[in-house]
Parts: structure tokens; sequence; C-alpha cells
């Protein structure tokens, strides 16, 4: 460690993170800074509750920064008087709408080193940030994944000052029980793979809402997808697999989701909306690609032939390719076309 962040990068098999060793929260220096960007459509009550608790966060203050991406709310969002010291609201772009356009928005401003994507209406206990960001000070390729439990609503006479109050005095339970609180679904996935290190397709729990990684990470894989209008969080995952990240769950990283989740109150709707999207961009998700004749925009396989020989022979290497059992398959040939004279 150099000032506090690896200087190299431990060698992982698969998904098991066990040669890294997180400090102890409280017990370490944190170095690098984090930008936390919170999409958000209207819901100011939850906001100020999401924005009350990220003020009573244990890391370091001069060190964190929140971006409250405002997509298009009527009346437009506003900063109440609690909120971290450095947190502000950009409008989301005019071309385009939708969460993963505001987060693509929001990482496009941000300062931090580290970003951590947060819902609007997520209320973490004061360790959240501190607990994901000290794996990023032990390597450069992690994606972090924070736990949480779901609550129909908050109590009604919660306020933001009281939330507040409750964080910073350790009692943040007393108000909202997580002991009584839905569990998520991707908990036990992470409890029956020993924390994602035996998970073979460990891409799968990364489903928001609080989720970090480094900002470089997230640039690399082009962002999240705008055109994936449902399970934009799914696909953005699997690209940041097939980028080669390693997933690391962290119970400590406690928080509440106000609501609860879509597949709760109508699975098989929520599942419906998603499938398509995940069909065309996931290519493992073979079991949704049962129809006959489709092409899909990511194929299965994608063979690269160079071109270094004549006609007959690149032509039976194509239809080897294509003629195989698996027919989701796309074949790109490579050769130095520029040099083709005009006609």
């Amino acid at each position: 460690m150099a000032g506090g962040v690896a200087t190299e990068r431990p060698p992982i098999r698969h998904n098991d993170y066990s040669p890294l060793d997180p400090p102890p929260l409280g017990g370490w220096g944190p170095s690098l800074s984090v930008s936390v960007v919170v999409p958000a459509y209207g819901g100011q009550h939850t906001l100020d509750l999401t924005l009350a608790s990220l003020a009573a966060q244990t890391y370091p203050g001069h060190l964190m920064e929140v971006i409250v991406v405002d997509d298009g709310s009527d009346p437009p969002l506003r900063l109440p008087e609690i909120a971290p010291e450095h947190a502000r609201i950009v409008s989301s772009a005019p071309d385009g709408w939708g969460i993963a356009h505001a987060l693509n928005t929001g990482a496009a401003v941000a300062e931090g080193r580290i970003i951590q994507r947060l819902d609007a209406d997520m209320v973490v206990w004061p360790e959240h940030i501190e607990a994901l960001a000290r794996w990023h000070h032990l390597s450069d390729y992690l994606v972090t994944i924070g736990a949480k439990r779901f609550v129909e609503e908050p109590p009604r006479d919660l306020s933001p000052e009281g939330l507040y109050e409750h964080a910073r005095s350790g009692s943040l339970g007393e108000v909202l029980d997580l002991s009584s609180a839905l569990a998520s679904s991707t908990e036990q996935t992470i409890s029956r793979t020993d924390g994602l290190r035996s998970s073979r397709n460990p891409y799968h729990v990364c489903t928001g809402p609080t989720v970090s990684m480094r900002r470089e990470t997230f640039h690399a894989v082009g962002g999240v997808d705008p055109g994936v209008l449902r399970g934009e969080d799914t696909e953005f995952a699997y690209r940041l697999a097939t980028h080669g990240v390693v997933f690391v769950p962290d119970m400590a990283a406690r928080a509440a989701h106000l609501g609860l989740p879509a597949q709760r109150l109508d699975r098989d709707r929520a599942v419906k909306a998603v499938a398509p999207y995940l069909a065309h961009r996931v290519p493992l998700r073979r079991d949704l690609r049962k129809d006959g004749g489709r092409r899909w925009l990511v194929p299965y396989v994608e063979v690269v032939l160079h071109v270094d020989a004549d006609e007959e022979r690149v032509r039976a290497a194509v239809n080897a390719a294509l003629e195989g059992s698996v027919p989701d398959v796309r074949v790109t040939l490579v050769a130095p076309w520029s040099r083709l004279s005009a006609g």
C-alpha cells in the first residue's frame, strides 16, 4: 500500500477475492475520493431522507461529493437543509431520459476516483460508503455491492432531521428495523456462494441500487446503456464482467430501500418486461433465446478471422463457423481493406 492505495494487483482466480484483506471499519485512513451519483425523478421527501443519511457518513466529507441528477422532475428537485457538504443537483441532459441516461450524466461530471451509484429512495447506514470504498483501496478492478433490505414505506413521522440524528447517534435501527424488513433476493445467492467467491456468474446479483467501482472502470465499458429501458443494471453488470472485474458484496454496507421491489409487487410482469432486453444483450442468457430465426444484437459466439488465404479457403472457414451446432454466431473478417483500389 502507498498512501492508502494498493500499488499492485493481487492475483484473483475467477471471483474468489479471498486474497484481499480489507481494513476494519473506522480503523484505516481513506485517500480515494468518492462521487455518489443519485438519479432521481420526483420524490422530494425520500430524496431528503437519502441525503440526510449521506450527510451522516463516516467517510471523510472532504473526500465525498454527492451528485443528484434530476431527470425532469416537476417541480424541480432541490437540496434540503440536511445534505452532505459537497452536494449538488444537475439536470439530466435534454437529449435523453431514464436511469441509465441520468447515471451517465452524473458520471460525466463526477470528480471522484470512485463512482458510487445510489438510488434516491435509499437510506444508508453511516458506514455504507466507507465499507464499499475500502475495497477500492486494495485493487482497481473491483465492483462492490452493498446490502439492502426493503421496507414498504418509511415511518410517517420520520423527518430528515430525525433520521440524521439517529444515524449520528448510532440508533438508526430504532426507526428503520432491518430485522423485520424484506430481504433482497440477492442475499440468498450471496450467502449460498460464499459471498460470490464460488459464483460462476456473479454479475447476476449486481442489480443496484447501491454499487461502486473505480471511475475508469465505469467509462471503460461505456457506462450504462440508455437503450436498455428495463434490466439496465444487469446488462451493465454483464459488460463489467466481460471487462474482467471482480464482484465483491459487503454486508457491512447496510441500507434500507424505501418501497418494495417491482418483482415483489408483480413478478410475472417485471420479468416479462426485462426479458427481451437481456435476451438481446446478454448472450449467457441462452434460456431467453429460444425463438428460432432470430439475429441477436450480441451473439453468443463471435468468430474473428484474419484473411490471409485465398477466397476458397476463407469461404470454407466462414461456412464452417456458421454451419455449426450453435446458430447464434457472428463472423468478422479482418484484412487490410483500405489497401483495396477503387472499384
